[in-house]
């Protein structure tokens, strides 16, 4: 006989009567089921199968940092637990910022780390290191991602928070960005620099990382200036202004290192970007006449010159080289484009090289404003057979 058996010849014996009253009747009833309830209890926690967790990997996805000092090297521990009934392994980590990296501990010193083993029902802790570079008086926050071969949780990620970063100098606006500026155009910037509430802030220099790009200054303050106040970010000490220089095309990329209080090492960075550009394109960029097409020789070409803002713009010839002859004329359905047609006057089988460059100039108008464009011309002298 099993213990199922025994649970069923129990039960049984608590219904067969005689009953000396109702009330004994009851008790014998209810031991039945009750009897009767426990084997099913036991049947199931024998028979059944253990449920494995959907999500094994078990940790906390934010952490609050706390406010930090501008410069602080900050270690947090990150505790990740299994809760599954098979070991998973952890790897390709990977932060949002560079100014952080995630390492575990060997033999008491930290390690980068590339992948972990976290086996059933075991809790692994990782240090996560992390510079605090953020805007002064601003937030930093930093997501530490990472993969699993958990079939249900193939990606994890906790985000580090530090909600205010103090210390050192703060600036406003904390980028110079110039936006894209046509050849010749001015652009400058005034950055105000605020103490962060620290007493007795001197800025000793600026210095611009490209300076044939764009230059910096500092402003003198007026009484007045010297009682203005930030509202998270203390009172102004310097102002200083950037000024972009767009004499040649190309970008305006770069940053303004602000050194105060004497330090070797700038207090703050304020990132520089843009681009210089001319407004007017011209495709070509220059024409090289004659030129050969297989066997034939071709004695024009075409330039379209184009508003790079998409403006109707018209066109007038005002410089023609000797020897040369130009004409516009419209592109269709386009009223920012005009084609500039420029031929030989003279023409000859025989082309002898002599290096000769010149250029055509172009005035170019639209609403408000004029501009004289001017298309290089590389020309060979030409001389009829002997």
């Amino acid at each position: 006989m099993n213990w199922f058996e025994g649970f069923g010849i129990l039960a049984r014996s608590q219904l067969i009567p005689p009953y000396r009253t109702g009330a004994e009747h009851l008790v014998r009833v209810r031991t039945a089921y009750r009897l009767i309830a426990v084997a099913a209890h036991l049947i199931r926690s024998l028979t059944a199968k253990k449920i494995e967790p959907v999500e094994p990997i078990v940790y906390s996805p934010t952490i609050d940092l706390g406010p930090r000092q501008f410069g602080e090297r900050v270690e947090q521990s990150i505790k990740v637990q299994n809760t599954g009934s098979k070991d998973i392994v952890l790897s390709r980590f990977s932060t949002s910022c560079s100014c952080a990296g995630v390492e575990h501990r060997v033999a008491g010193q930290l390690r980068r780390v590339d992948s972990v083993l976290v086996a059933a029902g075991e809790e692994k802790e990782l240090v996560v290191r992390i510079g605090v570079g953020g805007k002064l008086g601003a937030g930093q926050a930093v997501a530490v991602s990472f993969a699993t071969d958990a079939p249900h949780q193939p990606r994890g990620s906790i985000l580090l928070t530090i909600p205010r970063v103090e210390g050192g100098i703060y600036v406003e606006p904390a980028a110079v960005s110039a936006g894209t500026l046509e050849i010749g155009e001015t652009y400058r910037k005034v950055v105000e620099i605020y103490d962060n509430g620290m007493a007795n802030v001197q800025i000793n220099k600026v210095v611009a990382s490209r300076p044939e790009r764009f230059s910096v200054r500092q402003l003198p303050l007026t009484e007045e200036a010297r009682r203005k106040t930030h509202e998270i970010a203390g009172s102004l000490v310097s102002s200083i202004e950037v000024t972009a220089k767009s004499e040649s095309e190309g970008l305006l990329l770069g940053e303004i290192q602000v050194f105060a209080n004497g330090s070797p090492t700038p207090s703050a960075i304020v990132p520089v970007f843009g681009c210089v550009r001319a407004r007017m394109l011209a495709t070509p960029s220059f024409l090289v006449l004659p030129y050969w097409c297989g066997r034939e020789v071709r004695y024009q070409d075409s330039v379209v010159i184009e508003d790079r803002l998409g403006k109707a713009i018209r066109g007038e010839v005002t410089r023609v080289p000797s020897g040369l002859k130009v004409e516009l004329t419209a592109v269709a359905s386009r009223l920012d484009q005009i084609r500039v047609i420029v031929g030989l006057v003279q023409t000859s089988e025989r082309l002898v090289l002599n290096d000769k460059a010149c250029a055509v100039q172009i005035t170019i108008s639209g609403e408000g404003w004029t501009k004289a464009i001017e298309i290089p011309i590389k020309t060979f002298s030409l001389e009829d057979s002997p």
